[in-house]
């Protein structure tokens, strides 16, 4: 409670007094004799959260007498689960950081055809609205079919690393997938998402 105490101080300090030298007056008035001990700084902060998040001999160690459970109703054991399943994700996740954007977006972007703030992109505007359906598919269902162009690859890919035996079953590829990936939650995740369009 007393660190607590130290830490709003220092903010209230350091956030309404930005002048160093009224800063450094107050803290020698409220704190004489200096902090009882110094608080981490955010890039120790940041190393430590990397290694309890990853799998790692530190994290064994700090978890070796503790109960982790593996049940998903369990919130220490959901938090198991999403670490495992986002552990899961990285392949798929790399594999689509390096994906080259598409040509027709890179030749946009060269051109400099930003969109509503350029006045042109994908579609065309003035005073802000758009004007027009530029070049977009305006057939019935092309959005549907483009939809599943986009998203197939990472279904196959995921469907692979099950029949790999990389992941254990379906459900933790799509758990991983969702969390890893930002792959929308309501529809299951790819591999149920393509057992319901089946």
């Amino acid at each position: 409670m007393h660190s607590r105490r130290i830490e709003a101080f220092d903010g209230v300090i350091a956030g309404n007094y930005p002048n160093r030298i009224v800063g450094w007056l107050l803290r020698q008035l409220i704190f004489p004799w200096g902090h009882p001990y110094v608080l981490p700084s955010d890039r120790i902060g940041h190393e430590v959260a990397k290694r309890l998040i990853a799998p790692s001999a530190t994290r064994d160690r700090l978890t070796a007498e503790c109960h982790l459970p593996d049940s998903e109703d369990d919130p220490v054991g959901a938090i198991e689960l999403a670490l495992a399943a986002t552990l899961v994700a990285e392949p798929v996740e790399a594999n689509i950081r390096a994906a080259e954007p598409p040509r027709c977006l890179a030749e946009r972007v060269a051109r400099g055809e930003l969109g509503r703030k350029t006045g042109s992109g994908f579609h065309r505007y003035a005073d802000g609205q758009k004007v027009g359906a530029g070049e977009t598919a305006t057939e019935p269902g092309a959005q549907a079919v483009l939809a599943t162009r986009l998203v197939t690859p990472l279904i196959e890919r995921t469907r692979q690393f099950v029949a790999e035996g990389i992941v254990a079953d379906a459900d933790l590829a799509d758990a991983g997938v969702i969390f890893g990936t930002g792959f929308a939650s309501f529809t299951g995740g790819p591999l149920h998402y393509r057992a319901q369009a089946a």
